[in-house]
């Protein structure tokens, strides 16, 4: 991690975001690189479950033995199946179990999984730290926002001016690791607003969505904040609010 970049950002944070929270860095490494890796301690582990320890400041390592979330360990690469009858349990249901009604019918969630794209299978280990704990050595790979509408709206703003076509942010339906590890990482030119996801909701804040985009053109992001509408009086009126 460039220590320049960091120290750069946290100041135009600062200047131009009030005291909203500092995004969640995250990456993949073949180690646990000296951390401590984070059990389950025999209970149910989701990575959305985890988020609130390391938005208090927590750094987190994490792997498929963490995980007790079959969801979580297909959307983060480490399992290449989901559960049995999947298109049931996201649908209508059956006779084994309650559907979580998202989508209509089997069908239409047989033809959604087919279109989807999935992380390539690894065994690597997952790393969480809050944009202020990172040190020289890591090497983040996403940010991960956790936002208000207010800065939601900032963060929309300033993504699209860094990186403008029509659809460069995107609220595609998936679960609550999907939207927000999956989607950006497949695709590093967009942003991807998520936490839609009603069983995932109940593990952040009520006024709250999470924005996620790949760390590849960070840099050249935080040199733009300068020059794009976080100066104009548009925004300060926003701004206020953030404070």
């Amino acid at each position: 991690m460039d220590m320049r970049l960091k120290q750069h950002f946290e100041q135009q944070w600062e200047r131009y975001f009030a005291a909203s929270e500092l995004p969640i860095a995250a990456w993949f490494t073949d180690t646990p690189e000296g951390e401590e890796l984070h059990p389950p301690k025999d209970r149910h582990c989701c990575v959305m479950g985890e988020f609130a320890r390391v938005r208090a400041g927590d750094a987190l390592c994490m792997n498929a033995s963490s995980l007790t979330c079959m969801g979580a360990k297909r959307y983060l690469g480490y399992s290449d199946t989901l559960r049995p009858n999947f298109e049931y349990f996201l649908s209508c249901g059956n006779e084994q179990m309650k559907g979580e009604r998202y989508v209509r019918t089997p069908e239409m969630v047989r033809d959604w999984l087919a279109s989807q794209e999935f992380l390539p299978l690894h065994q690597r280990f997952l790393h969480l730290r809050r944009w202020d704990a990172l040190r020289e050595e890591d090497a983040p790979q996403l940010l991960i926002f956790f936002a208000t509408p207010d800065l939601l709206s900032g963060l929309f703003t300033w993504f699209s001016y860094c990186n403008f076509f029509d659809d460069s942010v995107r609220t595609p339906f998936g679960a609550g690791c999907n939207t927000v590890f999956s989607q950006p990482l497949l695709d590093p030119t967009r942003a991807f607003i998520g936490m839609f996801d009603p069983t995932a909701r109940p593990y952040i804040p009520k006024n709250m969505l999470t924005f996620s985009f790949a760390f590849e053109r960070f840099a050249e992001m935080v040199d733009a904040m300068d020059q794009c509408f976080l100066t104009t009086d548009a925004w300060k009126r926003v701004q206020g609010r953030l404070e």
